[in-house]
């Protein structure tokens, strides 16, 4: 039923709406204060749910909760500081997670600072569309001198119909949506004598809010190839400007690219060199990446193929040199990832694989726009109506959305995942460090989302993950079996099987280890799983969350008549104000975060991956550890005043029988450790711990990550040549 509300419905109003503009053409063309009538309701009508709702907005898993908003919460609230992060994938390199949120200076968490999340989300959301309407407005206008109405339809739906730009937002900042505003600075205003001073102010604030290795493409693509549309006014200055506009984002993101390039070489990202080619080109990836369809999401209902295909048949028909060159000049456009990954693949470069160079394809937008707008300008009867068809998929764009944003207020678990009440007071925290994994992570909860209440994950999704604990994940903890091609290109880590999701959707009671190995997650120091559902489970104790389940999984049920979406009303009404509190679970047989091995258990050779984590979760108990050699000695003692400090650890070990002390984080070879001020040798147990030898005695220890970062390598360089 709401399927076909959301499907239909904004088909039918957009008809409607578009109906009503183009019989009254004449009149809005003619009425000078068009521009800013238009742009008000449109800007205001997008928006309009969080003047309404206010606090209540749903912030949700699809729209920017998953690994921006969570992020920025985790960052301003619980990063101590420095290189590493303690709360994502059990301990991970600040800068090289993804390719965002890790520069100097950030727009984005400057807003957050300021508002309250609502506040900050509305605030982001009016920059981001009101760029890209008027930048596209003005590009049209100004620069290529298109009637004033067209460019408002073609703006209309440029402004909206990039989710990058107007819905998963935050993590890409305003780099999407300027791109059509920078084309018109940078290129078409160079001849002002104050441009240089102007286009620099601007290249500041991109390189603040932009990501390097995604929104940048587009940007930057963009700058490049419009000018072979249309020269710059001032070519030489054109051109000074983008390299200062790359030059302010290179020397912002610099320790991330850096740290990309470094800490990424230990990563499945980019170890996986397996090319992601698609063979329709730039456009496809658009089409199916647009949150916004007509109908469905399948790619041939995509507002990009539709409009391209009428663009492409008009100027079939209407033959005109013009139109030709610009159909050329966007198939080689399209076809420029395509290029990109083909070199790549000549050149064998791993590191450059990793890229998405598809990222790059929102720039299609613009030239399919241009001779759309040609074509409607030069030709009389029914293609002077080329401009309404991208009103029309403007106006379902957002009648959609709106759909979507009533189902995200009622009929989605994933709301205010910042306002859990058993979250952000953590009464349940027994006064140890404990990680936590999460159940049925794309319907119900996030882990990402434990991030934004400063708990630790061993499990979630960024771009970037180490080698090792994604094999640790796959073939140990979800018990995948081993195969070649072992590594990943994403890096999503969840506790989910077909078979978990098959058993939660039959309503049969969960037994979570015959799904996951609780006992490698109770090695890797994970003591807590947060559910909304109801798990039984021996292994496992309840110590917070609501006595009943507070959601009914809508795709469990299959007798939706209206009755059952009545009773769904009622029940989650009571969840607009404030979502439920979740379940926690507690593993209590976890390990600790340090300790003093009970055993070293010595792992067998000649195992492939399955079998060595089957070993190792059949071998286990509470502070045991495993490794390759017999060669360490167990010690004894106690650990006092174990806390997390900028880039690592501080404790005090008292030990009483010399021998081996375990830290339980996963091995990175940036670690170090400082025992009295003194550099010790960290060792490696399989990946899984590190430790450290010590005799009798009392000790101040510092474990620290010290990858180094470009500066202190520049300032290290500038040092030798002033010695010199």
């Amino acid at each position: 039923m709401f399927w076909f509300l959301k499907s239909s419905l904004p088909v039918f109003f957009s008809l409607l709406f578009t109906y009503y503009i183009n019989k009254n053409y004449k009149n809005l063309n003619d009425n000078k204060n068009v521009l800013w009538i238009f742009s008000s309701i449109w800007i205001f009508f997008f928006l309009i749910q969080y003047f309404i709702l206010g606090e209540n907005s749903p912030i949700s898993y699809r729209d920017n909760g998953d690994q921006a908003l969570s992020r920025i919460l985790h960052d301003l609230n619980y990063h101590l500081g420095g290189k590493f992060i303690h709360n994502i994938y059990g301990g991970t390199d600040y800068y090289s997670v993804a390719g965002y949120f890790s520069a100097f200076f950030e727009l984005e968490k400057l807003i957050f600072s300021i508002f309250p999340v609502w506040i900050g989300v509305l605030t982001h959301k009016f920059m981001l569309i009101s760029i890209s309407f008027f930048g596209a407005y003005l590009l049209f206008t100004k620069a290529f001198k298109f009637k004033k109405l067209d460019s408002i339809f073609v703006s209309a739906l440029l402004s909206v119909i990039n989710p990058y730009a107007t819905y998963q937002s935050l993590q890409h900042g305003i780099g999407f949506a300027v791109i059509y505003f920078a084309l018109y600075i940078y290129l078409y205003t160079s001849s002002n004598k104050y441009f240089l001073i102007y286009s620099t102010i601007l290249s500041i604030i991109i390189s603040t809010s932009i990501s390097p290795l995604h929104s940048f493409q587009a940007l930057l693509g963009g700058l490049i190839l419009t000018g072979f549309i249309k020269k710059p006014e001032n070519l030489k200055l054109s051109i000074l400007s983008i390299i200062i506009l790359t030059f302010f984002v290179l020397i912002n993101w610099s320790e991330v690219l850096y740290g990309l390039s470094t800490y990424g070489e230990l990563t499945s990202r980019i170890i996986n060199n397996s090319n992601h080619m698609n063979f329709l080109g730039g456009i496809a990836h658009v089409a199916n990446k647009t949150d916004y369809c007509l109908i469905s999401c399948r790619l041939q209902f995509s507002p990009i193929i539709i409009i391209s295909l009428i663009v492409i048949i008009a100027s079939i028909l209407k033959y005109n040199f013009d139109y030709l060159k610009l159909v050329i000049f966007i198939i080689i456009c399209n076809y420029l990832p395509n290029v990109g990954w083909f070199l790549v693949d000549i050149a064998n470069f791993n590191k450059i694989k990793s890229m998405n160079f598809y990222e790059y394809a929102y720039y299609l937008y613009f030239p399919i726009s241009i001779l759309a707008l040609k074509i409607s300008n030069e030709n009389e009867s029914y293609f002077k109506k080329i401009p309404l068809v991208f009103l029309f998929f403007a106006f379902t764009a957002v009648f959609y959305a709106k759909f979507d944003f009533i189902k995200k207020i009622f009929f989605e678990s994933q709301n205010k995942i910042h306002l859990i009440e058993n979250l952000k007071n953590k009464e349940w925290i027994n006064g140890k460090l404990g990680r936590t994994t999460t159940l049925f992570p794309t319907e119900e909860f996030h882990p990402n989302f434990a991030w934004a209440h400063g708990l630790e994950t061993s499990d979630g999704w960024q771009h970037f993950i180490l080698k090792n604990y994604q094999f640790y994940w796959d073939f140990g903890v979800l018990r995948k079996k081993d195969k070649e091609d072992k590594t990943k290109y994403g890096a999503d880590l969840y506790a989910e099987t077909p078979e978990l999701i098959l058993k939660r959707n039959k309503r049969e009671k969960i037994y979570l280890d015959d799904h996951i190995d609780i006992n490698l997650l109770a090695l890797i120091n994970n003591r807590y799983i947060l559910s909304y559902e109801t798990i039984e489970e021996k292994k496992l104790k309840k110590i917070s969350g609501p006595n009943k389940p507070s959601y009914k999984s809508l795709k469990i049920e299959t007798n939706r008549n209206l009755n059952f979406y009545l009773d769904q009303l009622k029940n989650r009404s009571k969840y607009i104000k404030k979502p439920p509190n979740i379940n926690i679970y507690e593993i209590e047989t976890s390990s600790d975060r340090v300790f003093f091995p009970k055993e070293i258990i010595k792992l067998k050779g000649n195992l492939n991956l399955n079998e060595k984590f089957k070993f190792m979760s059949d071998s286990y108990r509470k502070n045991v550890t495993f490794s390759n050699s017999e060669n360490y000695q167990i010690g004894s003692g106690e650990i006092l005043n174990l806390k997390k400090i900028k880039n690592g650890y501080s404790f005090i070990a008292n030990v009483n029988k010399k021998g081996v002390l375990i830290i339980n984080s996963f091995h990175i070879p940036y670690w170090k450790i400082l025992i009295n001020t003194q550099e010790g040798k960290v060792l490696n147990f399989n990946d899984v711990h590190m430790g450290v030898e010590l005799n009798k005695g009392s000790y101040k220890i510092k474990l620290l990550y010290d990858r180094p970062l470009l500066r202190d390598k520049v300032l290290e360089k500038l040092k030798k040549i002033s010695k010199k």
